[in-house]
């Protein structure tokens, strides 16, 4: 039976517009194509009905922008938006062969799964550099690679805060916690990655910042560093996260002054 061209999204359809920043598939689409919404560097928003059975490959490849994916219909739909972003442009595909499944406890279990693999392979992964005149310049294509490997450990770290954000709803079997707390720790080592992320992530900083906190990463020296650097970038300051900053110090500083001196600069 010939297929409705009102049912699917074909091939590269919205490839490369510029112009596109939220896009609302509408209902009874059944099917996207492969490449459908790559290079969009604008797009920051996607919604999905729950109509749709199947996704082509690297429909979002290139989308650096991207930061919400909805469901529609889907149970939980509000609270995945953010995870369901960096799944479709992390691992390309939803982790299941029907868009309805996601959210449930097979997906939740396979998403960490693969999520652990993600945050094991190396930074360095899918690192191509360009050959000017197809030679290599050495000391450009080693900073190259360095600034893509920061750029991916950034996106580790905001990938495994959003899915530990969720952690009440959809509960991470102890195993697979111990292993993501274990890279936060070692991630939020790393002060421009924590800064760079918390960068990207913009209006979600603060929620990543109060993870941190109950999880026990946001260490003195972590902190330290931090507010460090807020300081010195005064003129820039983000007014909502210097504040968060020292409401955080004060918190912990109690009504001990031991603890207090402990906790300034």
């Amino acid at each position: 039976m010939e297929r409705s061209k009102d049912s699917f999204i074909t091939k590269k359809q919205f490839m490369s517009r510029k112009d596109l920043f939220e896009y609302v598939i509408p209902d009874g689409i059944l099917e996207i194509g492969d490449w459908a919404f790559a290079d969009c560097d604008n797009l920051q928003m996607l919604s999905f009905p729950i109509s749709v059975k199947k996704i082509g490959r690297h429909i979002v490849e290139g989308c650096d922008r991207l930061k919400m994916v909805f469901v529609r219909d889907l149970k939980d739909g509000e609270r995945l938006k953010y995870i369901l972003a960096h799944v479709f442009y992390e691992f390309d595909f939803p982790i299941s062969d029907t868009i309805c499944e996601v959210g449930t406890m097979t997906w939740m279990e396979e998403l960490d799964a693969r999520l652990l693999s993600f945050l094991r392979s190396d930074d360095a992964d899918g690192f191509a550099p360009f050959l000017a005149g197809g030679e290599e310049d050495y000391e450009d294509v080693q900073e190259t690679r360095e600034a893509y490997c920061t750029g991916r450990r950034m996106r580790k770290l905001v990938f495994i805060s959003e899915r530990l954000l969720l952690r009440e709803r959809f509960p991470v079997q102890d195993i697979s916690m111990s292993a993501f707390i274990q890279y936060l720790e070692n991630c939020c080592m790393d002060t421009d990655v924590l800064l760079g992320s918390l960068a990207f992530a913009k209006e979600r900083r603060l929620f990543f910042l109060e993870l941190y906190g109950e999880l026990g990463v946001l260490t003195k020296e972590i902190f330290r560093h931090i507010l460090e650097r807020s300081m010195e970038h005064k003129d820039e300051q983000d007014a909502e996260l210097y504040t968060w900053l020292l409401n955080y110090r004060n918190k912990q500083a109690g009504d001990s002054p031991a603890i207090w001196d402990d906790w300034k600069l």
